[in-house]
């Protein structure tokens, strides 16, 4: 509610009300700001009287001077002297510690300004029936001119600077006029269907009155300058005819409102006195009240109904009747809803393992711990209804979880999210490990196949490195019917990517690529591009994403936009030390949503995990005093604790460079913010090769509810090219919605394009988007991609797949613990064999010569692990038809 003035009668206010507007009379002519007015009124005497002027402007006259008073004390409003009742020379408003009374000078405060007075000396004061007479005539080209000459004789009745034209050097003058302003406010509420205002010429409804470039048409409405009357009805308008709440998705509770535009001087309560039936509910109670206090309010009374998602198809439909008692109205709006099932999507995570992601990045951390912490976010912030299931791969693939429903946010044990985190931190590359992707992709389909009660399915490969081992990408690709996203750890010629983005692009589903990560420039790139590829997999567009530094003592506060298209909202804070940073978020109206608010709020979750937290905000959010929140600007509002601080900075051990520069520049943060919404960023970025010379061509699509945005947009794209040169380019608009560029691509490795858009929805409401988009080129980028030949065509074929024969009779799904043991009491190095053979089906994968000295080794090692395996013998004669073949 915004507070406006409500003037009352002068004896109607408080010793404290009085005083301090008399106070605010004194501070405003010791600063210099009061004599204004009896200039201007001498100065434009002749454009306020005598005309149809008159009325509005001394209403804007007067207006000015209220707000100047309010500078000093917001809650000043100017009262009026009812010069029909307080007819008195000695009661107010003429007592000594008000206006004071006869005199030259005039007693009481503002005896020191030399104002004088002779009251009732002359002239006279008009009675109420002249007042109503004056009502009475109609139209306003009868009443403005009676109205002007009754408002005379009292200034004379007050005589000395009262009876001039330099009247407003005495303050009963705004006083006076307040009760002439109430005259016009009468006059108007009495013929609601008469001209408020009429004039001609340079007096027409639409003609600046001088000083100002202000009309009558301006003033008419006293609302528009933030004041009313106390004896004036509350206004109120009632601005929902129906609630609907349209697709509701299965479980979620949300809330509508029934709302009222109200302006009054007087308390009022709303009261739901019938329904709204058993489908919905009242979540903030049955009553409302809007409480002025001591002065008006202009705003919105909202009477909350909520409904929550049932079954897929289901509907409801009531009705609610709300009565205001003090005006005796009553109003009925219809309710309807319906429920839908919430599009679900099971994940499948598929992971590198190979020996190469136990290398470094350049301060201690290797690749393998960057990819436990960007997965573990996945896991942590993916929505409750999805699945997730995990496999990884080296050379072979296995599966590590099923997919199961994730479960409530921050939940520890019991849920597919806390036992995906749970296998994401044990995940440990084999040393010995190679790069075969076809195998982890396939593996990661039958994962998504065996899946059930998910909407659709989606896959999540990472890797670190080309395909060195079959089955290839090539392989596989025709086989895969789900929507797949990669990420590439590492430069363009080190993942040898095209296969991989091709499968990626054919799917729906999208590659990233980060290039060679700066340990410092790069800290959080890999952790969101997996929130990127969630947000592409669950059909939610990134509004903002902000990185930056924040010592102990700063405040961040950063604005993100929502609009009128937005369902909810996830606010994500990455940050190495999470609880040493506190994260608010402030409502456009002001409100604020902390942690405890989310605990006990319809919803809002806050969710605090190792290296992140975020808040999820079903819009619109409910304050405690049942305010609204949804569109406009919001605020995420950064503070650092300085002993969590302290404690961050001890746990960096030896890391001097980066205990430097987290004390010279804080904790470094990345903030992102993920809607879901009915306004959408949709791109691609193609390529016509995978060679230097090639072009790229980025190409990103708005839509609104499903068509292309009808609102005013522009896109630009930061393009940062492989020697970390940077540039901005304007995406030219190629049709309704969709933008276009390219690149020229003639440098070898890793091109990233941030995609930002600014616009307005339909309905001109502001709206941001983001999406970053990779390409990459590398000298024998257009060679054909890497297959499985044909055994009958390369004999070296058989040799890979009697080695992955042999591992699997060695493998610990052939050989029991017990067995070990045994071999072990015999003298027999089971490890050393496996080393043999791991040797040995290296060498001859890797070179081609000397093959019958290697097939011999590769046969003494087989006849040693046959005999191995004499107390296993249905192994044995499987083993001696693959030696067979090889020794022919």
């Amino acid at each position: 509610m915004k507070k406006i003035a409500c003037r009352k009668n002068l004896v109607d206010l408080s010793d404290a009300e009085r005083d301090a507007l008399v106070n605010a009379f004194l501070s405003l002519k010791s600063d210099g700001g009061y004599d204004k007015y009896s200039d201007h009124h001498d100065t434009y005497f002749g454009s306020a009287h005598g005309n149809p002027f008159f009325y509005p402007w001394h209403r804007k006259f007067l207006s000015d001077l209220e707000k100047d008073l309010q500078n000093y004390n917001a809650d000043i409003a100017l009262p009026y002297w009812d010069s029909t009742q307080q007819q008195s020379t000695s009661a107010l408003p003429w007592t000594s510690g008000f206006m004071g009374g006869t005199g030259d000078p005039v007693s009481g405060p503002f005896a020191p300004w030399g104002i004088r007075r002779s009251l009732g000396a002359s002239g006279s004061l008009p009675s109420a029936q002249n007042i109503e007479d004056d009502r009475d005539l109609t139209p306003y080209s009868d009443h403005w001119d009676p109205a002007e000459g009754r408002h005379g004789p009292p200034h004379n009745w007050v005589g000395g600077n009262m009876a001039t034209v330099r009247s407003p050097e005495d303050p009963i003058f705004f006083l006076h006029h307040c009760f002439v302003d109430k005259w016009w406010s009468d006059w108007q509420l009495a013929h609601p269907s008469e001209a408020a205002y009429q004039g001609t010429g340079s007096e027409s409804p639409g003609s600046a009155m001088p000083p100002w470039s202000t009309t009558p048409n301006d003033v008419i409405d006293s609302v528009d300058l933030d004041y009313i009357y106390d004896t004036d009805p509350s206004r109120i308008e009632k601005q929902t005819s129906t609630l609907n709440f349209i697709d509701i998705p299965e479980g979620e509770e949300t809330v509508r409102g029934v709302v009222f535009d109200v302006i009054t001087c007087r308390t009022l309560t709303f009261d739901i006195t019938g329904g709204p039936g058993a489908d919905f509910g009242t979540p903030f109670g049955t009553s409302v009240t809007v409480d002025p206090g001591s002065g008006a309010v202009r705003g919105e009374a909202i009477v909350w109904i909520s409904y929550q998602g049932t079954t897929d198809g289901d509907s409801a439909s009531g009705s609610v009747t709300i009565e205001c008692a003090e005006t005796g109205d009553s109003w009925v709006v219809p309710i309807s809803a319906n429920t839908v099932g919430r599009p679900t999507v099971g994940v499948a995570l598929v992971l590198d393992k190979s020996g190469s992601m136990e290398n470094d990045i350049g301060d201690g951390r290797s690749r393998n711990d960057l990819l436990v912490e960007a997965a573990q976010i996945f896991a942590n912030v993916i929505q409750e209804d999805n699945g997730i299931g995990i496999a990884e791969f080296d050379h072979d693939a296995a599966k590590v979880m099923d997919i199961e429903i994730a479960g409530a946010p921050g939940s520890i044990f019991g849920t597919g999210r806390s036992e995906a985190v749970m296998h994401i931190a044990n995940h440990t590359p084999n040393p010995d490990g190679y790069t075969s992707i076809g195998d982890g992709v396939e593996k990661g389909s039958e994962l998504t196949a065996a899946a059930s009660g998910f909407d659709e399915t989606a896959m999540i490969v990472f890797t670190d490195g080309k395909e060195n081992r079959s089955k290839y990408i090539a392989d596989i690709s025709g086989l895969i019917n789900d929507k797949i996203f990669a990420i590439g750890l590492g430069t363009a010629s080190d993942l040898n990517a095209a296969a991989l983005n091709e499968l990626c692009n054919g799917s729906g589903g999208e590659l990233l690529l980060t290039d060679t990560i700066d340990p410092m420039d790069d800290f959080f790139k890999l952790s969101k591009y997996y929130l990127q590829v969630l947000a592409g997999i669950t059909n939610v567009d990134i509004v903002a994403d902000p990185e930056d530094w924040i010592l102990p003592g700063e405040e961040h506060a950063i604005p993100f936009i929502l609009n009128e298209t937005d369902i909810s909202h996830d606010v994500v804070l990455l940050c190495p030390a999470p609880e040493a940073v506190s994260m608010m978020l402030e409502t456009p109206e002001g409100h604020i949503i902390d942690p405890a608010f989310a605990g006990s709020s319809i919803g809002v979750t806050h969710v605090l995990s190792p290296n992140l937290q975020y808040y999820r905000v079903t819009l619109p959010v409910v304050g405690p005093g049942g305010q609204a929140s949804k569109e406009g600007t919001w605020k995420a509002i950064l503070k650092v604790d300085d002993k969590h601080f302290k404690k961050y900075v001890g746990s960096l051990d030896n890391e001097q460079k980066l205990i430097e520069r987290v004390l010279k520049y804080g904790i470094r943060y990345n903030l992102s913010v993920y809607s879901l919404s009915n306004l959408r960023l949709l791109g691609t970025m193609s390529q016509d090769s995978y060679q230097p010379g090639a072009t790229l061509h980025l190409r990103c699509v708005l839509t609104e509810y499903g068509l292309p945005l009808a609102g005013q947009a522009t896109i630009d794209a930061d393009i940062l090219y492989p020697d970390h040169t940077t540039t901005s380019v304007s995406m030219s608009r190629v049709d309704v919605g969709v933008y276009e560029t390219t690149i020229a691509a003639n440098l070898s490795g890793v091109y990233t394009a941030h995609a930002k858009a600014v616009g307005k929805t339909a309905r001109g409401r502001n709206f941001t988007r983001e999406h970053i988009f990779t390409g990459a080129v590398w000298k024998g980028g257009d060679n054909p991609a890497p297959t499985t030949p044909d055994p009958v065509d390369d004999p070296g074929r058989s040799v890979e797949c009697l080695c992955k024969l042999l591992f699997c009779l060695m493998s610990d799904k052939v050989l029991t613990g017990e067995f070990r043991a045994r071999l072990k009491k015999k003298g027999v190095n089971l490890d050393a064999i496996r080393d043999c053979v791991e040797k040995w089906c290296r060498c001859r994968q890797d070179n081609s010569a000397n093959r019958r000295v290697q097939s011999d080794a590769l046969l003494a090692a087989a006849s040693e692990l046959t005999t191995i395996l004499a107390d296993n013998p249905s192994h044995v004669s499987a083993l001696r038809e693959v030696l067979d073949k090889l020794e022919r």
